[in-house]
């Protein structure tokens, strides 16, 4: 499976972009508004929501342009590098990784904001999927098995799954990310969150949750 994210960014006056190459695709839209139309329908998109496309999309810009983010989900390796080139649109990838499938019997996607308090720090936890995280504002020093980072405003990172982690916020500037993740879909309505261990259960998780998409899909 190949999971990838990309920044397009439309100007003003009704800009509007096609995406022809089908699958499914997450749109959150971090600035201005958007109308997506695809396979699924047609949704105006305001800032800080997200919506969910199938097969083809076109997204138009509103009267003061949109910044998004894009998610793209193939089985196989992506047919096309996926950027967007027209007149009005710039675009830049964020990340795009090759993972394995979770072992399901279906799938959903989900994507959600989180939001952190001023210095707080996650329990150590694992989550039954895999997927891309984004910040939006602040500061993450995150910590994913042996490994560990710090991720500021704008960038983006991969979580396998069963790796343990553990994300600190920065004790000063406000902090949330976008994830995107390709979960079992028994966990419809459900927290992929799993404590890596007892000790970790005694540490509270004190994160909001803004959840944007949460549906189950045919890959």
């Amino acid at each position: 499976m190949t999971i990838r994210q990309f920044e397009d960014r439309l100007s003003p006056n009704a800009v509007s972009v096609d995406y022809p190459v089908p699958c499914h695709r997450v749109f959150y839209i971090m600035s201005g508004s958007a109308h997506v139309s695809s396979d699924a329908g047609e949704q105006v998109v305001p800032e800080d929501e997200a919506v969910h496309t199938t097969g083809r999309a076109t997204v138009t810009a509103g009267p003061e342009g949109a910044t998004l983010w894009r998610w793209e989900v193939f089985v196989s390796q992506a047919p096309d590098d996926g950027l967007v080139k027209a007149t009005g649109v710039s675009c830049d990838q964020k990340l795009s990784v090759e993972t394995a499938l979770p072992e399901a019997a279906g799938y959903l996607i989900r994507c959600e904001r989180a939001d952190f308090p001023l210095g707080s720090e996650t329990p150590k936890h694992t989550h039954l999927g895999p997927g891309i995280r984004s910040l939006l504002c602040g500061e993450v020093d995150a910590e994913i098995g042996d490994e560990r980072a710090v991720y500021r405003k704008g960038e983006a990172w991969f979580e396998r799954g069963p790796d343990p982690v553990i994300g600190r916020s920065s004790p000063t500037l406000r902090t949330a990310f976008v994830r995107f993740m390709v979960l079992p879909a028994h966990l419809q309505g459900r927290s992929s969150f799993q404590y890596w261990d007892e000790k970790a259960k005694q540490i509270p998780r004190s994160q909001n949750f803004k959840q944007f998409v949460d549906k189950p899909i045919v890959l």
